[in-house]
């Protein structure tokens, strides 16, 4: 078969002529090459030990390195030494520590904040000096713990073979590869037993000759793993029912776009993937929820849950974690949504992306305050407990997720969001274990407090509700000029309105003085005034009584005229006393207009001063024989 004629050529074509080859383009890159040199020089210093001429790139003395590597297709390519920043070309990457030569000017700085990311652990790790442990001596935590759990149980149970296999390719070498060579390939026949026609997929088909490679330690050991940690792996691809490992590659993590197109069905093609990615993850993801965001969040989820547990092969773990946090934004608007409600009702989703997160999920701050604009507060706690409870997260990170949820939760025109965060998040934080998070909290309420206080008295959504709701049913102050809206208070307005509503009591004392009513007895100054106009009549009658007893006795006593009708005229005529401006005397006219009322200003003929003004003061009715003044000898007035 083909297949086993291209392995069996790369198995002959020199012994390290493919192990470099990563991209499997046929070639050796620079980086390659580089790998490979280091990988020669390890060998010559552990061959010829640490004498300054122990080795040259091919010195004769080495003749059989130099054969074991001549088909590396060195093209190291050297870096001129006047370049101040060539260095950055061939040092060590820093990419998975988020670590780039570009941010330091010199090696010695970039490779000191290297070490302090990678080895920083070193400081606070478990004390191995009981067991002849060094941490100096790990590249990783993981493979220190390792070496001492392996110590505990040579301690217990004494060391056995495997134990004392592993001795010989220590965890801690301080290398970036490990390798092992043979000059002759006695697995050779082992090699090329394995057939692809046995296998479901190349990546089962890799996984079987890689393992075959590490067995007979003639495989590249990536510098950020272990012989056991690829043993592992293999074994899971090859041997496990789980859906992560059916698309789990070798070295280059999941296969998420061809995982996502053989158990979904999708708005949008995909291409085929067997070996290695040829669609980026985010790209794919994107165009789905432009056509269908819930299948999106729904693919997001299931991503989560089958292949989160496994993340430790993951090459990219942003993937399916942050990078989709972080760009939400470039998301519909509807996605949110979807999502917010998704995550914080599905506990192994929340617990799988929040809690169980490579990193510390900082942006999900703007879905927890998405939740609490839409009323969703159990799934905001739930979201927010969960990324709380993240390992990775520091006081300072846990810090700037409660700042950034307040500040999402402020838009200055609504108050929904911001007291559901005070009511719902707040206690969540006064139970928090952290001291940062315990000396800021007075900070967080008094924030929370300043925004509800400022909204409620500033927006317009607010005038007529919450702290105003008073002015919904308050007194009608229009006639006055005073608008509620002026005022923070009832009772600032209240006392506005009394202030307008009664002033007219203080220029009305005059008339308590002169009738003896109180104005303050009164609600309005109408009614003080009709009050005041009833006493004043009231006095005026009584005053126009006694001057018409007066009057009359007085008459009687004076008039000698004798009306000779007196007996035989029986008509009933009007008579009206009027009371004339600058007389005390009560003046008799007669009318025939039924309309006069007493206090109508009626014009009278009055002497020599002709026609005056007076006001009706009594009305009577009389004959003859009773009539306050001669009938023959009164004049009749003129209602005006």
């Amino acid at each position: 078969m083909k297949k086993k004629d291209d392995n069996k050529k790369k198995k002959n074509s020199g012994l390290l002529g493919t192990l470099f080859d990563f991209n499997h383009d046929g070639k050796t890159d620079t980086f390659e090459a580089m790998i490979a040199y280091k990988e020669y020089e390890k060998r010559l210093r552990k061959k010829y030990g640490n004498s300054p001429d122990r080795y040259y790139l091919f010195p004769d003395e080495n003749e059989n390195d130099t054969q074991s590597l001549q088909n590396c297709n060195y093209n190291v390519s050297t870096t001129d030494d006047t370049d101040e920043y060539g260095w950055r070309n061939y040092c060590e990457d820093g990419f998975e520590y988020g670590i780039y030569p570009e941010d330091y000017e010199t090696e010695e700085e970039y490779i000191e904040a290297l070490n302090e990311e990678k080895y920083g652990w070193r400081d606070y790790c478990e004390d191995g000096s009981e067991y002849d442990i060094d941490p100096e001596d790990y590249e990783t935590e993981e493979e220190y713990e390792e070496a001492l759990d392996e110590a505990r149980e040579e301690e217990s149970y004494g060391a056995d073979d495997t134990l004392e296999e592993e001795e010989e390719y220590p965890s801690h070498i301080d290398i970036p590869i490990t390798l092992s060579f043979k000059v002759e390939t006695p697995y050779q026949e082992a090699y090329d037993a394995i057939k692809g026609s046995d296998y479901p997929n190349k990546r089962k088909y890799n996984a079987a000759l890689y393992l075959c490679e590490i067995e007979h330690d003639d495989a590249v050991i990536p510098v950020d793993s272990s012989q056991k940690k690829e043993i592992k792996k293999c074994m899971f691809i090859l041997h496990s029912d789980k859906i992560a490992a059916k698309y789990l590659t070798i070295h280059y993590g999941f296969l998420f776009a061809q995982a996502v197109k053989e158990n979904f069905a999708l708005p949008i093609s995909v291409p085929d993937e067997d070996e290695e990615p040829v669609t980026d993850f985010n790209d794919l993801f994107l165009e789905i929820a432009e056509e269908d965001q819930t299948l999106a969040v729904n693919i997001w989820r299931w991503c989560i849950i089958e292949f989160g547990p496994y993340r430790e092969y993951m090459t990219n773990d942003r993937t399916i974690y942050n990078s989709i946090i972080s760009s939400v934004e470039d998301y519909p608007e509807e996605f949110m949504d979807i999502a917010v409600k998704a995550i914080g009702s599905d506990a192994k989703f929340c617990q799988g992306l929040l809690a169980l997160n490579p990193k510390f999920p900082s942006c999900i701050y703007s879905f927890i305050a998405r939740a609490l604009k839409l009323g969703l507060t159990e799934e905001a706690k739930k979201m927010f407990i969960s990324a709380m409870d993240n390992d990775k997260s520091k006081g300072k990170d846990k810090d700037d997720l409660i700042n950034r949820i307040i500040s999402d939760c402020s838009d200055w025109e609504e108050l929904e969001a911001m007291e559901a965060f005070k009511f719902n998040i707040i206690p969540l934080i006064e139970d928090m274990n952290d001291k940062r998070i315990k000396r800021l909290l007075p900070k967080f309420i008094n924030k929370v407090d300043e925004y509800i206080s400022y909204v409620e008295k500033n927006s317009a959504k607010y005038q007529f509700s919450r702290c105003h709701s008073w002015r919904k049913n308050c007194a009608d102050g229009s006639e006055y000029g005073i608008d509620p809206l002026s005022y923070e208070t009832e009772e600032e307005y209240n006392a506005a309105i009394n202030e307008a509503k009664y002033r007219w009591r203080i220029y009305r004392i005059t008339d308590k003085v002169k009738y003896g009513i109180d104005p303050n007895d009164y609600e309005t100054e109408a009614e003080f005034s009709a009050a005041v106009d009833a006493e004043y009549k009231r006095r005026r009658q009584k005053e126009i009584e006694e001057i018409k007893q007066r009057q009359k006795q007085t008459t009687r006593e004076k008039l000698s005229y004798t009306d000779p009708l007196a007996e035989t005229d029986m008509k009933v005529y009007t008579f009206c006393g009027v009371m004339l401006p600058y007389s005390n005397t009560l003046w008799y006219y007669l009318t025939d207009d039924g309309s006069v009322s007493i206090g109508d200003k009626v014009m009278v003929s009055f002497g020599t001063k002709g026609n005056v003004i007076g006001e009706v003061a009594t009305i009577e009715k009389h004959r003859r024989r009773t009539a306050p003044y001669p009938v023959d000898k009164t004049k009749y007035l003129k209602k005006i």
